[in-house]
């Protein structure tokens, strides 16, 4: 049953929507974290369903909010859609693909050339991992702002790794080439998985390592 206004934390109360959102992926309320963890749980667990027994169907508000056991307005009042959803998670998953990738140049744990290859590969894990749900959110027309976002975050991750590498020309703008690396990166990503005959995540790996610039992902 719905709360009313009084049994709602401060945050729900007398504040814009957008407001709510910011600050609700913010707080450390445990009724609002666990609703934001059923959410994500959900959508791990029917993007897996889908892969498994349904192939290509996309994740939908309506899947998400009933494999979560919530309603429509408390989806909505963590996250504005499925794009601002999707967002989160991918998100998430470069901020963690590029932490560790950090932490493996900073102890030398791999060589620099493994470390890209060990990102990429990640980063083409989660996205086939979660193709049901990033399907109807990256590869669509009208979604064009969260592909924009996502290139951004990818390009966010390249700028971090590129500002460790020691070979880098001179002459390379550090964003420019982030930005050029992260678009064409998507491009691909987003057309291999529209395609009903989805390359291996070797072969994936490999023809995207093929097309970096070798002061980004160098030879061993």
């Amino acid at each position: 049953m719905p709360r009313s206004a009084a049994q709602e934390p401060p945050l729900l109360q007398s504040q814009p929507i957008d407001g709510v959102r910011l600050a609700m992926g913010q707080s450390s309320d445990t009724k609002v974290a666990r609703t934001r963890q059923a959410i994500v749980a959900a959508v791990t667990e029917l993007v897996h369903t889908n892969a498994g027994a349904r192939g290509n169907t996309a994740v939908t508000v309506s899947d998400v909010v009933r494999q979560a056991g919530i309603s429509r307005s408390a989806f909505y009042t963590h996250f504005s859609g499925l794009d601002e959803l999707a967002m989160s998670i991918l998100r998430d998953s470069f901020t963690e693909i590029s932490t560790s990738d950090l932490e493996l140049r900073r102890t030398s744990a791999a060589s620099p050339g493994k470390a890209s290859r060990i990102g990429i590969t990640r980063m083409v894990e989660h996205v086939l991992e979660h193709r049901a749900l990033y399907l109807g959110v990256l590869g669509l027309p009208q979604s064009s702002r969260a592909y924009e976002a996502a290139v951004e975050e990818f390009a966010l991750h390249v700028s971090q790794t590129t500002a460790v590498m020691p070979n880098v020309p001179v002459d390379v703008d550090v964003e420019d080439a982030a930005l050029f690396i992260a678009s064409g990166t998507m491009s691909l990503v987003v057309r291999w998985m529209r395609s009903s005959d989805i390359p291996p995540t070797e072969e994936m790996v490999r023809r995207l390592v093929a097309l970096m610039p070798t002061w980004l992902v160098p030879g061993d």
